[in-house]
């Protein structure tokens, strides 16, 4: 191989790694945003009455668990 080959061959083995490369970074980022979202609803679960996403619209399961448990409801830490 002659200098010029091997400086093309580097050049789109770069040019595939870089491709490769932004493909985690948007990868990583879309991740990071549904652990965030995931974050926040666990967080609105924490906070509702039942402690439970699924309970959160139904008044009936408010009752149901607020009158079977007898722990008393933590509230969740201020940052």
């Amino acid at each position: 191989m002659i200098l010029e080959d091997k400086f093309e061959a580097l050049k789109k083995n770069y040019q595939s790694i870089s491709s490769s490369n932004q493909e985690l970074k948007n990868q990583n980022e879309y991740l990071r945003l549904q652990l965030g979202e995931a974050t926040k609803q666990k967080k609105r679960a924490l906070v509702s009455p039942s402690g439970s996403i699924e309970d959160e619209t139904s008044d009936e399961g408010y009752d149901r668990v607020e009158s079977s448990s007898k722990e008393p409801q933590r509230r969740p830490q201020r940052e």
